[in-house]
């Protein structure tokens, strides 16, 4: 079994930095959880509400979402957004994704 490093090492640049993002997200996420766990005692579920990247990255962001998909799963807009784009983004990009695979 290949450690992290052999694994992350046989990643593209863009591979990369979308990981790096979806980390950092995550990380974002975690520390604000902790935070009001720590103040209140209670937490909301997300506070990084994440960013619109260009149609380019957007396009790169599904297909590494996408990758992670059982053969039987569909890319959804949380699976977008796991990886750091934006609810309306990824809402946007599954409909047209959908508008084209309905026009087939």
């Amino acid at each position: 079994m290949a450690s992290e490093w052999e694994e992350l090492e046989k990643l593209s640049k863009d591979e990369l930095i979308i990981e790096l993002v979806k980390a950092r997200r995550a990380m974002r996420n975690i520390c604000l959880v902790l935070k009001e766990l720590s103040e209140d005692g209670a937490s909301d579920f997300m506070y990084d509400s994440g960013d619109k990247p260009t149609e380019s990255w957007l396009g790169k962001i599904a297909d590494s979402a996408k990758s992670g998909l059982e053969a039987d799963e569909y890319l959804t807009s949380a699976d977008l957004q796991m990886y750091g784009v934006d609810e309306q983004t990824a809402d946007d990009y599954i409909d047209r994704i959908e508008a084209l695979e309905g026009s087939e």
